[in-house]
């Protein structure tokens, strides 16, 4: 069962949502954060978006590949 959000819950992720999107490229640098902590606890997913499951997720190799930003930004721009 789903337990319903309180108004105070909404505003506040809405709020930091916002704060977020104040910053420079913020999509390349969210999805950067978010694609590292994702690689780091499932490396299983680093296959589903191309990359090698033992590729280093503190590489700059990776970290500044085309592919790897361009993944990190498309998945803000859906969350957004």
């Amino acid at each position: 069962m789903v337990r319903e959000l309180s108004y105070t819950t909404i505003a506040h992720v809405l709020e930091s949502w916002e704060k977020l999107r104040r910053i420079k490229n913020y999509e390349t640098v969210a999805g950067s954060i978010l694609f590292r902590q994702l690689f780091k606890r499932a490396p299983q997913a680093k296959v589903l978006f191309g990359f090698p499951i033992d590729a280093d997720t503190d590489s700059s190799e990776l970290l500044t590949s085309k592919r790897f930003l361009m993944h990190a930004g498309y998945m803000i721009e859906m969350l957004d």
